[in-house]
């Protein structure tokens, strides 16, 4: 109850409380008001509020059970809804309050972090700036792939970007590990860099579960488009096993994998 009584006395205009499906159409998130507030708590109040009317507790428990271990708190506001503040956060002046302490930040204010880096309108160097200050707040799967996806930015500095994410490798965790991946997955799977990719991934000593994970999703989406490469790398004998059963398993998954390739790689799957 306490974030809706604030809401009675912040200027974060919020209108009626949001739909069954966590819509964010019925909450008025007006530009005008967010120049004026000061300091940067308020902010904070504002976001939290519209998260409090938009909160759906059969969603946040069905969201909660798929992250396993998560120590932030979690609203259970829909991913449209958030993108939808982000792009009207990242009209606003937002660097302050992303700069800001993250510690005591929900799971939802972590990620509206990340979806309003993709969604600004900035530089390249800044973007990269701001992007090496989140990469250590993600700490979970959901985090991860649903920024990534946004950096679209990326795909007009390649060269850039690609030496930015060889930085990050040189401090591998889990998180970072799937960071890079999902983010070459994203948005380097293209005649140009596909080699590249390959070889990062092949060279990658997974640290955890989701870092493993997130290797067999990314070879199974790059095996749509490139098939024998992919299938070159699976049969390498330096891959890690379980990378190489997890891809093989998603492999097969798929319903865009042809016949003649779905037994092929089902065999290899048996091999392994």
């Amino acid at each position: 109850m306490l974030f809706f009584s604030v809401c009675k006395i912040i200027t974060y205009a919020v209108g009626e409380t949001s739909d069954e499906t966590g819509s964010v159409d019925s909450c008025r998130f007006e530009n005008t008001h967010l120049k004026k507030i000061e300091p940067l708590e308020k902010i904070r109040q504002q976001l939290q509020c519209q998260l409090a009317m938009l909160a759906d507790d059969k969603y946040q428990s069905f969201a909660a059970s798929l992250i396993p271990g998560m120590q932030r708190r979690m609203w259970g506001v829909r991913l449209p809804a958030l993108r939808k503040i982000a792009q009207k956060l990242a009209c606003e002046d937002w660097q302050e309050w992303f700069r800001s302490d993250s510690s005591n930040d929900s799971f939802e204010e972590v990620m509206l972090r990340g979806m309003v880096l993709g969604s600004a309108k900035i530089d390249w160097e800044i973007f990269q700036q701001y992007l090496l200050e989140l990469v250590p707040l993600i700490d979970n799967w959901s985090l991860c792939d649903s920024c990534c996806v946004g950096f679209t930015m990326v795909r007009e500095h390649r060269e850039e970007a690609w030496l930015f994410l060889q930085e990050i490798l040189q401090r591998p965790t889990e998180f970072s590990q799937r960071f890079v991946v999902v983010m070459m997955m994203d948005h380097f799977l293209v005649d140009e860099y596909i080699e590249r990719v390959l070889t990062e991934w092949r060279q990658i000593s997974p640290q955890g579960y989701y870092a493993i994970m997130g290797l067999a999703w990314a070879y199974s989406v790059a095996f749509v488009k490139y098939p024998q490469q992919v299938w070159d790398v699976l049969n390498d004998a330096g891959i890690s096993q379980q990378v190489r059963r997890m891809a093989c398993q998603k492999i097969l998954e798929s319903r865009r994998t042809t016949p003649v390739w779905r037994e092929k790689i089902s065999a290899l799957r048996k091999k392994t």
